[in-house]
């Protein structure tokens, strides 16, 4: 079920259609990065044309593309792997000191709430 209005749509659909939309653009990405370094690794011994803007191979020019969007894949990626490594080491090390805050609740510490 596609919802186009978010009003007309019931929660698990909407859910739905996220993870969808998440997957499909996660898709996306893998297709990229393997056609790229396909496209590298297919091309990178090709003979010269020169016959491009300003007399430059076309060839070079769209390997240098591709190595580009690779190397922009890879530093996107690596920054978001550090940064969930960073979150969970710092999640992680500050649980045995977040799990005695709920033992102190007003029944324990015997507070007489009256009007």
């Amino acid at each position: 079920m596609w919802c186009f209005y978010y009003k007309s749509c019931s929660s698990d659909a909407k859910a739905l259609m996220i993870k969808n939309i998440a997957l499909a653009i996660c898709v996306c990405f893998i297709v990229t990065s393997f056609l790229s370094t396909a496209f590298i690794l297919t091309h990178s011994n090709h003979q010269h044309d020169h016959e491009g803007p300003n007399g430059t191979c076309a060839m070079c020019i769209h390997l240098t593309i591709a190595k580009n969007l690779l190397k922009q894949i890879f530093t996107a990626t690596v920054t978001n792997l550090f940064s969930l490594v960073l979150c969970l080491f710092i999640s992680y090390c500050l649980k045995p000191n977040t799990q005695y805050i709920g033992l102190f609740t007003l029944v324990s510490l015997k507070v007489r709430l009256d009007n």
